[in-house]
């Protein structure tokens, strides 16, 4: 699999991995028994990893889980702190991880048998799956995509160890084993690294998931399907027999032909996140289903009811089973965007390939496979294929393991209901025939009822009411102000929402997508209430946004409804960028996902690479639309016709293929394979869909006709690609995409297109028909006729291509050659035509004539059945000529020839006479004489001559042919004269033959002669002769191949010889160079003898001594190998060549590579070396052809004088070779080779060096060659000009200064950026560089600068200002760019003391040349910094030379005004601005600025008196105005303002009151005292005397009038107490007696009131704890020590048994701590928690029973305060000690305050997590005292709610009959008692009994589990007592019953305990034993011994033993025709 990268392109590209590669991998494993070693070099290369990411805390990490039971133990402690609930995202991480950890563990101890550091990966792996589960829930979609790979790997781990016995006895399954532990080890750790460590937000991000580790998981599954490949060819093995179909075909048949539809339909990973807590609700309904007895459960439900998340819900659940409910889970999707797959046998298939991975091994199943695929091979009728596979399903099911079959959305199938009932027909027959086999389906409902047979469950509304809740508060943080939502909010929201849903969860999503928009949380309610009732309503709302005339919408939009499948994203691209006006693609430069967002984003998702609708009710609606166009004008609402959408899919995929994919292909009857197609489809993404669908889109597009001629539009024609590959990739998929019949129809389709289009007469009209011919043939019956071959054959032979015409010929021959007919019709008509071109064919190509009398006999057939006599003879005469040329006239193949050539003649009307006459004489001598004897000899010469004169050729011909043949007599064979006779009679007969211009006879008898004269073997001078005589004959007549042999064998002679030099031999070698020339030139219309030609070659070249070369044997190897070559025989040319080779270029197999061309035949060597090289390829040979381009590029290199073209073609030819097979390494090696090699012969600065040296490090950089990319780099800077950058050098400089900066050499940076900046500077408008790039420039130079401490401030000024120089010079002075420099400049020059002016100067100059300019033309976060600047003007100028300028002041005066105005005069910022003012005013030295300072310091100062109530400013206050007035010189201004306002502090009366607002008489305030005294020590400069100052104007003034004004005004009580206090004090210090006492009693009397003290106290607790509060009241924390002091007291008290005084004082304790704020710090609630235990009794009750109600209302009180302290501040309850908590909960039930108690409660259970410290058991008593608070208070569903996830847990955790797990079972079914649940409590009874006689029950000695099961009974027997009944069959419990009586029938106390059998129970009279009962105490901390538990996470978790037990968790891969992401 793969996964999206950029664009997408991630999920359409596979990873081959294949057998070669684990073959390669094979170093790590050895003969011998030697344990593999791949594990140990991945495992050292992890703990590197985490060594390098982690540094010192490593090792810790590494240790943290050196056993699975460590990672266990963990796990239990998360899932016992955060009780996560069942089937939530948290709770299946959980689960998948301890699935996986298990796995992982007996995979390690498998491995470890052949394997090193099998543990210490297994380690690792445990360690770094702990560290991903440490991120938490806040990570969970990370987790959850991390931990649903990991446990899909899980799953195939478990396939592998089924097959235990096999691995030990097979290397080959090993090494599979450690590639696939390798792959693991290194996802695990990378995913670890980069979520634990590396990223650090939570948010998450599927496709950047895929990006990072897709090739690993996908590396791992392929090793996992490779073991499966190889386990079943072990199976197999022995019962394998020759042309047995392979299992890889079987699955390649099972799964889409479609790459990209395999991609959806097929997958491992996990789906879109299923809100939590849903689909709980059908829990009960599938355990009853899958207990029951019924086979088939149809769950049915209207669309939008949430059937296919329920459907994974149920797989999850299925697979989450253990024990006896375990069941194999297979299950399958139909996916409605996946046109092609919605059938039936789409459905059984993809069931089947998850059997074939479930039933390795399995000979019946794959028996069953390979006969289906045959059926379907042989193109069977749909329907018997499809009975095939339903028949290998249902023998692959096995009746000896429970398997559950789960189908979703069979009511998408494309023959609707009809096929959906169909489908569960025929799983109902499976089911029901293979025991421990069920199926459920979910549907759309059916108009019928199912049958009785089927258990049917329809979804209601009541159903999933709480799931529209939980889903809708899932969607909820969705929303932009979801923050801002308040909990009321928030519920209104989702209530509403899901009122008008009418339970629908798509409803909900359209709403939510509306919602979206609003950005308040009232517009977000207000639209709620608006929003309309139906989802087709809402769709429309959706879709409005969307502006569909957009042309990118349109277009995208109109191809996603039109699509056969869902488009991948790079498919749009290509799409998009195609103009189909032109016929050209413009590639975008855009990223095309945003481009596809702002199209269409609320109507669409992009996952995986796919863009698909949102829902199929979007597609439903817009397809709706589309369909319902009435036109094509595009006038209405919507933008075109689905016609339309067709049409542009059409010619757009037509054209795509025309442009980009113009790849030469011959038309062939053989398809592609699949290698091939990957390598096409892989090139070119839209290819696959292009050839795949355009004729659907087609026949669907309004140009289709299906009765009379298409509408083909002129564009459609230019977009129609011509070239022959597009249908040769349709004969290539159309069979596998469509039936045989639907194939044909697109092929004729697809014919009648072309044919309109180019004619009759195109190769790709050709290749059409024998797409045709070829799948025609499959459903050919014996009576019917293909003309579809004979239709090729004749286009072929129009076109001109031989071998398909002869193919197509001999093809629709055999097919009619059962045809039997008397008269000529138009088959036979076509017979004759093809066998007479066949005939025709074979005579030109000149093969055996052998196989021309083969077709001849045919035709003379033909001729002869349908009466054409003449015919039949003109062919029988040939016949006859050609045996008797073949076999001799007496042989008994011409004898037939012969009789039939009579019969034949006869029956014709015209006869020829066969008879000759001769001389008599020469009869006679020819009758009586010897053909040798001189008289018969001299007589036939004279004969001869006769007839020459007579010119009566017939008998010359007769005489001469009669004489040549007597000579030729077999028992002459060895007289060389007589044979030399012969020769001398056949060169006259060649003479005859040329006079009467017979060239082809004449040609025929030397060639005949010239075999006859080789077999002698030169015997004489006089045969040599002859021989020559007959070449040149050969020559004369032109037939040069012929006479180039006779020369050849003839110089071959004079070479074995040695008398190559003579003059014979010379004029040989001069004709055998002639006819070489010639024979080459013309080569493709002649052929000669390569035997001949071979031999030549061996005698002159291998077998030779003398090894002479010349131009004749070059010339005769390089005819040799062109020969070879021609014919590809390519072995062949590899010999001939090489041998060549080297003896013409002996340095050849030298191992320097640097070694010259030879200088002679140079350019037949580099000819021979080409051929070569092509062979290797050919061969695959890739190491050699290698070798030789490398060899020939380098010669050329090393030869001196080698013209550039030749050194440029082979550098060329070797670079594309290594750029083909992808070795980058490699080329970047020649390519540095070639640039080296261009500098010596043209210099360093010539174009093409650059050019190559770019290249060079453009691939180095491709490769990480970092070294060899900066030399290329660094050689085109250098070469260029280093100071100032040349413009062609100005890329490279960049490459090169980033490569500088990665390696941290910031020097060598720093110089190369210094020369693009002087070339940016001088020539930066001459360069026509952009501003954007000089800006990036500058920040990168800035950047490098900075890297060097030696770089001072001066030096990165004066590059700002040269920066903004250069800016205002090439871009002026307004351009963005030179605004954002000259606020740069401006910002550097702030930075320096010196430059502050130069820094206001840019600052203003930015602002003024920034205003006026149109909008749009700055950026607005440009001109939100020359705001900035402005902003700042006022601070420099302060700080600059400039502060007392008139601008200046203006400034200073508009910040003054908008601070004052905004914060106040008393604002810092105010007094700074004032202070400014003032000082500049007084500074112009004029009476007039003096006087506004004056006034303008003054009017602040009552502002501040007025308005300031802050006594610590406006202390701060009055020393800054005194300042003010001081710098400002104006000291007697202030000091005459100081004394009017003490006058008006102490007497009430100034100048100032007036201006002060006071009416006469008032006293000035007391706040501003501080501002007063604050200001008279500043101005004194005596700060120290303040407080002097301040006690003498309280003591003369304010003291006793301040506590009697407290007192008459009810001031807070204290302050007026410590009023009185201090003065009681004072006046006991000045020793006024009186006085003093009267203050006492007063004050003593305030208290009392205040305290509220009854007057019925009978102690002298209240004075006692008056003189306490004296005391305390005046330390710093007074509240603490007061509360301190009165507890110590009252546990005084209560110690000595003085209990009323403790109440009393107790009591005004608690009141006074009411003046204090009350509890409100951490020390304070522990002291006043220790007051209320006491109080409360908890220590030491007094029985007095009146005094202890009055204790505990106090103490009620005080925990009242505490408690509604700690909710309403920001105090974190867990800060206070558990101990205390614990205490505390325990009075809070006492005192019944369960709102108190369960807040607390609540608050601890939330933070569980958090507390490390914790025991589980501590957390448990928590969450357990938590529920039983929350049941108490009537909360009763969220106490069940929270109790369930516990006991889901605890029995997880610590077993289902732990101890603490059965007491809160019980509780729990106590909990479902009190509310009437009685079936739900009884299935917990029925759970526990069953586990006690189950493997769990196995954990515990007998008697204890004995015992539990006594008390289950008796509790089960109380449940049924109170439902009335069983909740199910009565045999089911009977049959438990027994099974416990039969296990536990001898213990004792089954004994003892004498139960009843379930038939004797009464359904009534339950008493209280199982009901609640509200716990006596509320603490939660355990007292005496803690109970031990142990954790059986790895029971629960599926491990796999290696006894063969495996205990949960079947293996189920989910196979689906629904997207990845769905």
């Amino acid at each position: 699999m793969s996964h999206a990268t950029k664009n997408g392109d991630v999920v359409t590209q596979t990873t081959h991995i294949t057998k070669k590669t684990i073959q390669e991998n094979s170093n790590g494993i050895t003969n011998g028994g030697h344990k593999v070693t791949t594990l140990r070099d991945a495992t050292q290369r992890a703990v590197g990893m985490y060594r390098t990411e982690l540094g010192s805390s490593a090792e810790q990490f590494l240790d943290s889980c050196n056993s699975v039971e460590i990672f266990f133990d963990f796990v239990a402690g998360i899932r016992l702190r955060e009780m996560p609930h069942p089937s939530s995202r948290w709770d299946k991480i959980l689960k998948w991880a301890e699935f996986f950890a298990a796995q992982v563990y007996g995979y390690s101890e498998e491995v470890s048998q052949f394997a090193d550091y099998s543990q210490k990966a297994a380690q690792i792996i445990w360690a770094a799956c702990r560290s991903l589960l440490e991120l938490g829930q806040r990570y969970v979609a990370v987790l959850e995509k991390a931990f649903g790979v990991f446990y899909s790997c899980g799953l195939t781990l478990g396939v592998f160890l089924r097959h235990h016995e096999l691995l030990h006895s097979s290397e080959e399954l090993q090494l599979i084993m450690a590639s696939c532990y390798t792959d693991l080890l290194r996802l695990v750790t990378n995913v670890s690294i980069y979520y634990s460590w590396k990223q650090t937000t939570a948010s998450f991000s599927s496709r950047g998931f895929d990006a990072l580790f897709a090739r690993t998981v996908e590396s791992f599954f392929v090793h996992g399907d490779r073991f499966t490949d190889t386990i079943w060819a072990t199976r197999l093995e022995a019962l394998a027999r020759p042309g047995d179909i392979s299992v890889d075909l079987v699955r390649d048949f099972l799964t889409p032909h479609d790459r990209v539809t395999r991609l959806l339909a097929v997958t491992r990973h996990i789906k879109k996140p299923r809100a939590d807590f849903t689909c709980e609700w059908f829990d009960r309904h599938l355990s009853d289903f899958t207990r029951g007895g019924k086979t088939m459960l149809l769950v049915s439900g209207k669309p939008s009811t949430g059937k296919s998340v329920l459907s994974e819900w149920v797989v999850e659940r299925l697979q989450a089973s253990t024990g006896r409910r375990a069941s194999e889970v297979i299950t399958y999707t139909v996916d409605s965007d996946l046109k092609t797959e919605l059938n039936t046998i789409s459905v059984v298939k993809g069931l089947l390939l998850q059997l074939l991975q479930l039933n390795v091994g399995d000979n019946s199943l794959y028996k069953s496979l390979a006969s289906a695929y045959e059926l379907y091979s042989k193109a069977a009728p749909v329907t018997q294929v499809e009975d095939a596979l339903w028949k290998a399903l249902e023998g692959g099911l096995r009746a000896d393991r429970h398997q559950t079959i789960v189908i979703d959305g069979i009511d998408q199938l494309k023959g609707g209901e009809a096929d959906g009932v169909r489908l569960l027909d025929r799983l109902n027959t499976v089911a029901s025939k293979v025991s421990k086999t069920k199926c459920i389906v979910l549907a759309r409902p059916f108009s019928k009822h199912p049958p009785d047979s089927f258990s049917h469950f329809t979804i209601n509304a009541n159903h999933i009411s709480r799931d529209l809740t939980y889903f809708t508060e899932s969607l909820l943080p969705s929303l932009v102000p979801f923050e801002s939502l308040s909990p009321k909010d928030r519920t209104t929201i989702v209530t509403k929402l899901v009122q008008r849903s009418d339970s629908s969860f798509g409803w909900l999503v359209q709403a939510f997508e509306i919602l979206k928009k609003e950005t308040t949380s009232e517009s977000i309610i207000k639209r709620v209430d608006t929003l309309p009732k139906t989802l087709t309503e809402l769709i429309d709302i959706t879709i409005s946004t969307v502006d569909l005339k957009h042309r990118d919408s349109k277009s995208i939009l109109a191809w996603m409804l039109a699509a056969e499948r869902p488009l991948l994203v790079v498919e749009i691209k290509q799409l998009i960028e195609i103009d189909t006006s032109s016929c050209t693609s413009s590639p975008r430069t855009t990223h095309i996902e945003d481009d596809i967002f702002h199209a269409l984003g609320p109507l669409i998702d992009i996952r995986d690479g796919f863009v698909r609708f949102r829902n199929s009710s979007i597609k439903q609606n817009l397809l709706t639309r589309a369909i319902s166009v009435t036109d094509f004008k595009n006038t209405g609402a919507f933008p075109f016709h689905i016609k339309e959408a067709h049409y542009d899919l059409t010619i757009r995929s037509l054209a795509y293929c025309k442009i980009h994919v113009n790849r030469q292909t011959q038309p062939t009857l053989q398809p592609l394979n699949d290698y091939e197609l990957d390598e096409l489809f892989n090139s070119y993404h839209l290819l696959q869909y292009a050839a795949r669908y355009w004729a659907f889109h087609f026949q669907s597009s309004p140009m289709h006709e299906p009765t009379v001629q298409h509408k083909i539009t002129a564009g459609f024609k230019a977009c129609f690609p011509a070239s022959t590959l597009l249908p040769v990739l349709e004969g290539s998929i159309y069979q596998y995409q469509y039936s045989i019949n639907e194939t044909i129809d697109f092929y004729l389709l697809t014919l009648s297109i072309r044919r309109l289009v180019f004619g009759n007469s195109s190769e790709s009209v050709l290749q059409t028909l024998l797409n045709l011919a070829r799948t025609k043939n499959l459903i050919l019956k014996s009576t019917e006729i293909n003309e579809y071959y004979y239709e090729s054959w004749k286009l072929a032979t129009t076109l001109r291509i031989t071998t398909i015409a002869t193919t197509c010929a001999h093809r629709y021959l055999e097919i009619t050659s059962s045809t039997v007919t008397t008269k000529s019709t138009e088959v036979t008509h076509r017979r004759e035509e093809l066998l007479l071109h066949i005939i025709q064919t074979t005579r030109e190509s000149k093969k055996s004539t052998k196989e021309i009398l083969i077709y001849m006999e045919l035709l003379v057939t033909l001729y002869i059945s349908i009466g054409e006599t003449e015919k039949a003879a003109q062919y029988s005469r040939q016949i006859y000529e050609i045996n008797v040329s073949i076999y001799g006239r007496t042989a008994s193949e011409t004898l037939r020839s012969y009789e039939r050539l009579m019969t034949t003649v006869q029956k014709s009307t015209k006869t020829e006479e066969i008879h000759e006459i001769t001389k008599t004489s020469y009869v006679e001598a020819i009758r009586s004489l010897s053909v040798t004897d001189q008289k018969r000899t001299s007589l036939t010469w004279q004969m001869i001559e006769y007839y020459e004169k007579q010119k009566d050729y017939h008998r010359l011909e007769e005489i001469l042919l009669s004489f040549w043949q007597s000579l030729s007599s077999t028992q002459y064979i060895k007289d060389t004269a007589v044979q030399e006779r012969k020769v001398d009679v056949a060169l006259r007969y060649v003479e005859f033959l040329k006079q009467q211009k017979r060239t082809i006879e004449a040609e025929a008898l030397l060639i005949g002669l010239w075999t006859d004269l080789d077999r002698h073997n030169h015997q004489s001078t006089g045969m040599v002769t002859r021989s020559k005589q007959v070449g040149d004959q050969l020559q004369i007549i032109g037939s040069l191949a012929a006479a180039r042999k006779v020369f050849a064998s003839l110089w071959a002679y004079y070479v074995k010889s040695g008398k190559q030099t003579s003059s014979e031999a010379t004029s040989v070698n001069s004709a055998l160079t002639q006819t070489t020339k010639e024979t080459t030139e013309s080569y493709t219309e002649t052929t000669y003898d390569v035997i001949t030609l071979r031999e030549i070659f061996e005698t002159t070249f291998v077998r030779s001594t003398t090894k002479q070369v010349t131009i004749t044997t070059v010339k005769t190897a390089w005819t040799l190998v062109e020969t070879y070559y021609q014919r590809q025989e390519w072995h062949e040319v590899v010999k001939v060549a090489h041998v060549t080779i080297t003896q013409l270029w002996p340095s050849f197999t030298s191992t320097d590579l640097n070694v010259a061309l030879v200088s002679t035949y140079q350019t037949e060597l580099l000819q021979l070396l080409d051929r070569l090289a092509i062979a290797y390829l050919k061969l695959r040979q890739l190491d050699h052809t290698e070798n030789v381009y490398r060899r020939t590029f380098y010669a050329v290199k090393a030869t001196p004088n080698s013209p550039d073209d030749l050194l440029l073609s082979t550098f060329k030819t070797l670079s594309g070779f290594y750029e083909l097979h992808s070795m980058i390494q490699k080329n970047v090696v020649i390519y540095r080779d070639f640039a080296l090699e261009l500098q010596k012969r043209h210099g360093k600065t010539s174009p093409l060096t650059i050019k190559t040296l770019y290249t060079l490090g453009d691939l180095s950089r491709q490769v990480n060659d970092t070294k060899t990319a900066e030399w290329a780099y660094h050689e085109i800077h250098t070469s260029l000009g280093t100071e100032v950058c040349h413009r062609d050098a100005i890329r490279a400089a960049l490459a090169l200064a980033t490569i500088y900066e990665q390696q941290h050499h910031h020097a060598q940076a720093k110089i190369v950026y210094a020369s693009l900046w002087e070339a940016f500077i001088k020539h930066g408008k001459d360069y026509n560089l952009k501003p954007d790039w000089a800006e990036d420039l500058y920040q990168k130079y800035v950047r490098v600068l900075k890297q060097e401490n030696k770089t001072d401030y001066s030096a990165f000024y004066q590059l700002a200002v040269d920066y903004r120089k250069a800016l205002v010079r090439f871009y002026g002075v307004s351009h963005e760019t030179t605004l954002k420099a000259t606020i740069l400049l401006g910002e550097l020059a702030e930075e320096h003391k010196d430059h502050l002016e130069d820094a206001i100067a840019m600052y203003e100059e930015a602002d003024q040349k920034s205003r006026g300019l149109p909008k749009g033309q700055v950026s607005e976060p440009t001109l939100a910094s020359i705001h900035n600047a402005r902003n700042r003007l006022p601070t420099l100028y302060s700080k600059s030379k400039l502060l007392y300028s008139a601008r200046a002041i203006e400034l200073y005066h508009e910040e003054f005004q908008k601070s004052h105005s905004k914060h106040g005069h008393g604002d810092a910022g105010s007094i700074t601005w004032l202070s400014l003012l003032a000082i500049a005013y007084a500074k112009q030295g004029n009476n007039e600025s003096t006087t506004k300072a004056n006034h303008l310091v003054k009017s602040s100062i009552f502002e501040i008196l007025r308005h300031e109530k802050n006594a610590q400013k406006l202390y701060d206050l009055g020393a800054s105005v005194a300042e003010v007035y001081l710098k400002a010189g104006l000291k007697t201004d202030a000091e005459q303002l100081a004394r009017q306002l003490r006058s008006q502090a102490i007497f009430g009366e100034s100048d100032l009151g007036k201006s002060l607002n006071l009416a006469p008489g008032t006293k000035l305030d007391k706040r501003t005292w501080v501002f007063l005294v604050s200001f008279e020590s500043t101005l004194t400069g005596k700060r120290e005397i303040y407080s002097w100052e301040m006690a003498n104007l309280i003591r003369t003034v304010f003291m006793y009038g301040a506590y009697t004004h407290a007192v008459s005004q009810k001031s807070a009580f204290l302050p007026t107490l410590i009023h009185g206090s201090l003065l009681l004090q004072f006046t006991k210090e000045i020793g006024d007696a009186t006085t003093s006492a009267r203050v006492e009693k007063e004050v003593l009397e305030y208290f009392s009131v205040n305290l509220k003290a009854p007057s019925t106290f009978k102690t002298t607790a209240l004075p006692e704890f008056f003189h306490v509060v004296l005391v305390e009241v005046h330390k710093i924390d007074h509240d603490v020590s007061i509360l301190r002091a009165g507890l110590a007291t009252v546990q005084a008290y209560v110690a000595k048994g003085k209990f009323q005084e403790a109440y009393e004082l107790g009591l005004l304790v608690d009141n006074f701590q009411n003046f204090l704020g009350g509890y409100n710090s951490l020390e304070k609630i522990h002291l006043g928690l220790e007051l209320a235990l006491l109080l409360g009794g908890r220590t030491k009750t007094h029985p007095d029973q009146k005094l202890r109600v009055l204790q505990l209302e106090v103490s009620n009180t005080i925990m009242k305060q505490i408690m509604k302290f700690v909710r309403g501040s920001q105090v974190d309850i867990i800060e206070i000690p558990l101990k205390e908590l614990n205490d505390a909960c325990g009075l809070l039930g006492d005192q019944k305050n369960l709102d108190e108690l369960e807040w607390i409660l609540t608050q601890l259970w939330n933070n569980r997590h958090t507390q490390k410290t914790w025991s589980s058991a501590v957390v448990v008593s928590i969450g357990r005292r938590l529920v039983e608070t929350r049941f108490t208070r009537g909360h009763h569903e969220e106490a069940i709610h929270l109790l369930e996830d516990m006991c889901y847990n605890l029995r997880r955790v610590w077993g289902a009959l732990d101890a603490t797990t059965l007491e809160m079972h019980d509780l729990l079914s106590a909990f479902y008692t009190a509310v009437g649940n009685y079936r739900r409590a009884m299935l917990i009874h029925e759970d526990l009994l069953r586990d006690t006689v189950s493997d769990k029950g196995e954990e515990l000695p007998a008697a204890e589990a004995a015992q539990i099961a006594v008390q289950q009974v008796e509790l089960l027997k109380r449940s049924y007592q109170r439902l009335g009944g069983w909740d199910k069959d009565a045999q089911i419990y009977i049959d438990l019953y027994q099974q416990l009586a039969h296990v536990f029938g001898s213990e004792d106390s089954w004994k003892k305990a004498n139960t009843q059998s379930v038939e004797k129970w009464q359904p009534k009279g339950a008493d209280s034993l199982g009901t609640w009962v509200k716990p006596e105490s509320f603490e939660f901390m355990e007292t005496g011994n803690s109970r031990k538990h142990a954790n059986f996470l790895r029971k629960s978790s599926g491990t796999w033993s290696l006894g063969g037990h495996f205990h949960a968790h079947r293996l189920s891969r989910t196979y689906s025709v629904q997207s990845l992401s769905a």
